[in-house]
């Protein structure tokens, strides 16, 4: 944890503006002090020192204005061999590999070829004004600044993958989220389907009881009794079932540490009137109820006493 953290505060601040501008005046300042400890450096005065200058500074905005920092760069050099001494100064050597590591990351298309090519030909002109330059100075500047390119090649490469890669996971998790909606949007009107039954089925019974209490009520009141106690019993059956449906369908309740506890987490195994196949966890949640309507089957509903009545 505390590495992932210490890379993540490192990208940022090497990936702040401010970086590139500090590198851009450390490498000014060592190309100065190398122009004026070196005896080239009386030799051309001040355009010497104009034309260093012109090659550390692009520095500063490599990030920003990529293509334009290379080309002053290359132009510098150029400016050099035409117009002064060039030299094999440490501060130019690491401005321009920094510049061509620049060109190789954040130029992309017909632009980047083109500097490419610019670099390459200002390059060469300048290792040919040199007064001891030889085929090695061409395959040490060609080899180098291809390493710094193909470098700079392989990072912007990672970063469009990387950004790929972060737009799939939120498609996928925007997929995810949609696929949860629909099926919670699935449950609740199945929630109702099921509400419906409960309701269709207790007034069912209900009326099939009172049409039954209406006919004993004159012929014997008290065995009337018991189809106006099943009307009853139905009706609160039926009222607590459809309470409990209704509580699955509130929306979840917060738990303590601030998190919402999923509905099937309040569905109860048992009730009492009522068998339950049990409540499906995680994915499909809804609690499956089956009625038993004992009260149709009971002396006096006019019910036939079937198998499944027996067994209840």
């Amino acid at each position: 944890m505390q590495l992932a953290r210490a890379r993540t505060i490192l990208r940022r601040w090497l990936a702040s503006p401010w970086i590139d501008v500090a590198l851009a005046a450390a490498l000014t300042l060592l190309g100065q002090v190398e122009l004026h400890s070196l005896a080239e450096g009386n030799l051309g005065g001040f355009a010497q020192g104009f034309f260093m200058l012109a090659q550390t500074a692009p520095v500063a905005f490599r990030r920003t204005h990529t293509a334009l920092a290379a080309t002053v760069g290359s132009l510098a050099l150029v400016g050099e061999a035409l117009f002064a001494v060039p030299t094999h100064s440490l501060a130019g050597l690491l401005a321009g590999l920094v510049l061509v590591y620049s060109v190789g990351r954040h130029l992309r298309g017909r632009v980047l070829y083109l500097v490419t090519f610019l670099i390459l030909a200002c390059l060469g002109v300048h290792i040919a004004a040199l007064a001891d330059s030889g085929p090695l100075d061409y395959a040490f500047a060609v080899l180098f600044s291809g390493a710094t390119w193909g470098i700079g090649r392989g990072g912007q490469r990672r970063y469009y993958e990387a950004q790929a890669e972060a737009r799939e996971a939120a498609l996928r998790e925007v997929g995810e989220q949609a696929r949860l909606a629909s099926a919670l949007a699935d449950e609740r009107a199945q929630i109702a389907r099921e509400m419906h039954d409960v309701v269709a089925h207790g007034m069912g019974v209900m009326v099939v009881q009172a049409a039954a209490a209406e006919f004993l009520i004159q012929q014997d009141p008290q065995l009337a009794r018991q189809p106006l106690a099943t009307v009853r019993q139905t009706g609160q059956e039926s009222l607590a079932e459809m309470r409990r449906l209704l509580g699955l369908l509130r929306p979840a309740s917060p738990t303590p540490d601030g998190r919402r506890s999923p509905p099937w987490t309040r569905c109860p195994t048992s009730s009492p009137g009522y068998r339950w196949r049990g409540c499906r966890s995680a994915s499909r949640w809804t609690a499956r109820r089956r009625l038993v309507a004992r009260a149709s089957c009971r002396p006096g509903s006019g019910c036939a006493p079937t198998e499944s009545c027996r067994s209840r």
